[in-house]
């Protein structure tokens, strides 16, 4: 099972689609989120294949939902091995404001950005059992 999460926040860069190979392209987006007003985060997403003109009606500044998936792998190159690489792999971006919640009925939506503090969800569609007691 895949999880999903959300973050809000403000749109800051978007780089020029990547061609890795005939079947691979890539292309990262840079966001600002703020937990604490005083210490604000970039989080860079990727945006692979055809999800990357996800992003060709966006703008710095634009305040946006990212919707996407945490990927983890492990280095290909022998005298890396052991290494490990985490990207943060969008799925859909949309402006903050416009009805997530009918594209994202199985996320959770709860909202604090008005407050200046970052939201991120996990995926709520698991079951009371999946669910550690502490």
């Amino acid at each position: 099972m895949s999880v999903s999460f959300n973050v809000t926040g403000k749109f800051l860069k978007k780089e020029e689609e990547l061609v890795i190979s005939e079947n691979f392209t890539k292309r990262t987006f840079l966001v600002e989120v703020t937990v604490n007003p005083q210490y604000k985060e970039i989080l860079s997403f990727d945006l692979i294949n055809e999800k990357t003109a996800l992003i060709d009606g966006f703008n710095e500044g634009d305040l946006v939902v990212v919707s996407f998936n945490i990927k983890c792998r492990e280095s290909r190159k022998e005298r890396s091995q052991g290494k490990y690489f985490t990207a943060l792999q969008a799925w859909k971006i949309s402006r903050y404001g416009e009805d997530i919640s009918k594209n994202n009925s199985n996320i959770s939506s709860t909202d604090n950005t008005s407050t200046g503090e970052e939201s991120v969800h996990q995926d709520s569609n698991k079951t009371v059992d999946d669910e550690i007691p502490f």
